[in-house]
């Protein structure tokens, strides 16, 4: 492994996936600046046009579960192709949507395609990455993910103020174009599965009922509660009936058992935390900004622009420092920066003086630690577990991220559409996170001082 080296190929590959994952990805985000654009032009409230992100999030959170059995039965190559396919379909049909049903229904499509790319980087790089070279690669792949939600409220808000919302998808479609020739020449296709395990249908469907009522449940938490209470019974009903059915398998969709390692269970957990804080803020912030503050979505879109570029920068750096250095120094510092940040917005947002060169600088300070401690929490929390454990680890990190980005989103539309004033909804947002950061923070943390 030492001596491994990587081909021109391989980085190829590394770009046609990245790539991918990253239009993907950024779409995730890039309509939350168009949610009041979007309500005007089909006539219904912001509240339900953010079901455009939820149920991308949603679908993703179904989909990524089924990674690992994928990644096993189908080459790196089969899997990107028919991804890239599905993705590429959809997203240049997004930009000819005649009403919403359709545009929803074209979003879940979308996010089937990035479901099955989403977990191929970190396979991708673990297979053709020289150990010396991981926790940079890793940063990387990281980055794209992380980062990429971030810059898509600023694409979206340039598109949309310069030309229109269809325009944000007929654009991003040319990238999967790109990704598509790429990957066809450099990803090798010559690794196939030996053994194809059984595919446990039930226990996907367990799980996908579980995720869809979870999401539901919070959704109504604010405003039905009873009907609230009644999905969430449900929800746990059915995670604890995926819980014992997966116990019975020799192959579980979802490796749970890795929950049991708590070097992987506290790092894991505050990992989801900062994804769910970072994708709730792309929805408050640049809602903040255009119904508070009275900018347009293009200036709302570019507030959170610098930030992003700076995490975009630190987080392969970062990556690097964990490689020479070990986790302490940037897991550390990101982690109270993080807190630092958020706690500000709380205290400016609480005397009412959260202006836009506030929100810019505070946010900057805050994509800071993301880009310190976000990919170095998810590389930590994946470091002692066995080579076979890896694939399965990738799979259970990226459906919970994939579900915290849902849950994030709806609890602050949720919040958003209850609380009239933006300013007290803001933040009551902002003070949760600050509450749920630092205690997350402390844990990861404490594991350094051995």
């Amino acid at each position: 492994m030492e001596t491994k080296k990587m081909s021109r190929k391989d980085i190829g590959g590394l770009f046609a996936i990245g790539g991918l994952i990253f239009v993907a990805v950024a779409l995730e985000t890039s309509l939350n600046v168009a949610f009041p654009t979007l309500a005007k032009d089909f006539s219904t409230t912001v509240s339900t046009v953010s079901w455009l992100t939820t149920a991308y999030l949603l679908t993703l959170s179904i989909v990524v579960p089924l990674s690992s059995y994928l990644n096993k039965v189908f080459s790196t190559k089969k899997l990107f192709i028919f991804a890239n396919i599905f993705f590429l379909t959809a997203t240049v049909l997004a930009g000819w949507s005649a009403n919403f049903p359709m545009l929803i229904v074209l979003r879940v499509l979308q996010a089937i395609g990035a479901g099955i790319v989403l977990p191929l980087i970190f396979n991708y790089v673990a297979e053709i990455t020289p150990f010396k070279l991981l926790g940079l690669l890793m940063g990387i792949a990281n980055l794209i993910i992380g980062i990429a939600p971030a810059l898509g409220p600023t694409y979206g808000g340039v598109v949309l103020s310069n030309i229109s919302w269809q325009a944000i998808f007929r654009i991003a479609g040319i990238i999967p174009i790109i990704t598509l020739i790429l990957g066809a020449k450099c990803l090798k296709s010559e690794k196939a599965p030996n053994k194809k395990p059984k595919f446990h249908f039930g226990s996907w469907l367990i799980l996908s009922i579980f995720l869809i009522t979870l999401v539901l449940g919070l959704e109504e938490l604010v405003k039905e509660p009873l009907v609230a209470i009644m999905l969430l019974i449900v929800s746990t009903i059915f995670l604890v009936v995926f819980i014992k059915h997966s116990h019975n398998l020799t192959a579980p969709l979802l490796d749970l058992t890795l929950l049991k390692n708590q070097h992987f269970l506290k790092n894991g957990i505050g990992f989801f935390i900062i994804q769910l804080t970072m994708l709730a803020l792309n929805v408050l912030l640049p809602t903040y900004v255009q119904q508070s503050l009275h900018f347009s979505a293009q200036v709302s879109g570019l507030v959170i622009l610098p930030g992003a570029l700076l995490s975009a920068v630190l987080a392969p750096l970062s990556g690097h420092l964990l490689d020479k250095q070990g986790p302490k120094l940037t897991i550390s510092v990101g982690s109270i920066l993080n807190v630092i940040s958020l706690a500000l917005m709380a205290v400016a947002l609480f005397f009412n003086t959260f202006n836009i060169v506030l929100l810019m600088i505070f946010y900057i300070l805050y994509m800071i630690g993301v880009g310190l401690s976000f990919s170095n929490v998810r590389t930590l929390s994946t470091m002692k577990l066995d080579q076979d454990k890896q694939a399965d680890a990738n799979s259970l990190l990226t459906t919970g991220q994939q579900l915290m980005g849902a849950i994030g989103t709806v609890f602050v539309s949720a919040i958003l559409a209850v609380i009239a004033s933006i300013n007290i909804s803001s933040l009551v947002i902002v003070v949760i996170f600050v509450i749920m950061l630092f205690v997350t923070s402390i844990p990861i943390i404490a594991q350094f001082k051995k």
